[in-house]
């Protein structure tokens, strides 16, 4: 296996894009034997590489900064098939920070990959998920930080790979972080 990547932040002359970063990021190897239910050999694994870029950029206006970020992968074993396949994702992010201790998060997400990525597909199509999500932050105490995520997933297909074989999810989750 291996791994590599690259991270580049604008220094304080570039004025308001200054801490803007970009990455890029390689991960390879092989993905190991693949197993059916039996636990019988059916594959004995492939060459997986992922391929990851994201930005972060401040704009100029305060406590306001949006990004994003692309990942793809080239092969690795899924859940319906055992042969060249991929998945790829993309995001774009929108941060606000409302005062020194409350900052608002956006993000809208669309995935694609072969079947099985995620779900095994009615049709034997690709699968194919959006999600929007909404975060609240506080900043509790020093070192504690609270959240409030709200996130709807949505199938684009005619798949329903949720609970209860619905084609929607709405999750509801809080954290409570120490950080050290």
């Amino acid at each position: 296996t291996y791994l590599a990547s690259v991270s580049v932040t604008a220094p304080d002359s570039w004025g308001a894009l200054s801490g803007s970063s970009w990455s890029i990021g390689i991960v390879g190897g092989d993905s190991g034997a693949v197993t059916d239910a039996a636990g019988n050999v059916v594959d004995d694994g492939m060459n997986t590489t992922s391929l990851y870029t994201g930005v972060n950029v401040f704009t100029g206006l305060e406590g306001l900064s949006v990004g994003a970020a692309l990942d793809y992968r080239f092969n690795g074993a899924n859940a319906v098939s055992y042969q060249e396949n991929y998945a790829y994702a993309i995001a774009g992010y929108l941060s606000v920070a409302a005062t020194e201790k409350w900052t608002i998060n956006g993000r809208l997400e669309y995935t694609k990959g072969s079947d099985g990525t995620y779900f095994d597909s009615i049709n034997d199509d690709a699968n194919e998920l959006f999600a929007v999500t909404g975060t609240f932050d506080y900043q509790l105490w020093a070192n504690v930080l609270s959240r409030l995520e709200l996130r709807w997933d949505t199938s684009l297909t005619d798949d329903a790979p949720y609970a209860n074989e619905d084609k929607n999810a709405i999750t509801l989750a809080g954290n409570l972080v120490y950080m050290f």
